[in-house]
């Protein structure tokens, strides 16, 4: 275990180059294969749930590191997407 004055570093590396919350990405495809795969209007209800869920955790997961990281994470937030990544090569600091 760590303790509570552990220094905390904002992680832009690996596939946080890509998108800035992959677990929502993951959960989303995972929750559109279900609803896919199956057809099943339970499925569906629950995949516009999570949808709608995640929108506000990503909002406050965004305010809360920006609160801890300040301008760094504002050009994070500014370079890269939420969840759906760019077509492009993502741009290195």
């Amino acid at each position: 275990m760590h303790g509570g004055n552990r220094e905390q570093r904002l992680v832009t590396e690996g596939i946080r180059t890509w998108v800035r919350h992959p677990v929502y990405l993951a959960h989303l495809c995972e929750m559109l294969a279900w609803s896919v795969g199956t057809g099943l209007a339970v499925c569906w209800g629950l995949t516009a749930f999570a949808i709608a869920i995640g929108i506000l955790m990503i909002r406050m997961e965004d305010a809360e590191l920006e609160k801890r990281f300040g301008d760094q994470y504002r050009a994070y937030r500014k370079r890269v997407p939420a969840i759906i990544p760019r077509v492009s090569q993502p741009s290195q600091l």
